[in-house]
């Protein structure tokens, strides 16, 4: 009978404590993705290598197209300047390969404020939390 009572007092006591996280600073809402296609418009040539690139690797992977693909790319994205020479100097390579393999170029990206890397294309959270235990 005690110990019941004692875990009944220790349960009251837990459920009245009111929970502060010190380590959350902030939380912000990340735009829609109607939001960011409106801030950064595709124009009619990207959306079509875009389109084309996506029949390509779909036409590889059901193996009526008998190339490789070959994902290759940086661990994450820092500076624009050198990913961008990075992508330049790719898709020369690609083009010596293209016969046998397609060459898909691999971006991830890194928010410095939260430190969290994460595929371009991976499900973004509509909000995140911003970590005082992840700032330098």
């Amino acid at each position: 009978m005690l110990e019941a009572l004692e875990h009944t007092t220790i349960r009251k006591c837990l459920m009245n404590v009111e929970l502060n996280d010190v380590n959350i600073l902030s939380h912000d809402l990340l735009p829609t993705p109607r939001d960011t296609k409106d801030q950064f418009p595709v124009d009619a040539r990207c959306a079509e290598f875009v389109r084309g690139s996506r029949l390509l690797v779909g036409r590889i992977l059901d193996r009526q197209d008998k190339r490789l693909i070959a994902e290759v790319g940086p661990c994450s994205i820092h500076a624009l300047k050198a990913a961008s020479e990075y992508a330049c100097r790719l898709r020369d390579l690609a083009e010596d390969l293209q016969e046998t393999m397609l060459v898909v170029m691999r971006v991830y990206l890194q928010n410095r404020v939260q430190r969290w890397v994460g595929r371009v294309l991976s499900m973004i959270p509509f909000s995140t939390t911003h970590s005082a235990s992840t700032r330098a």
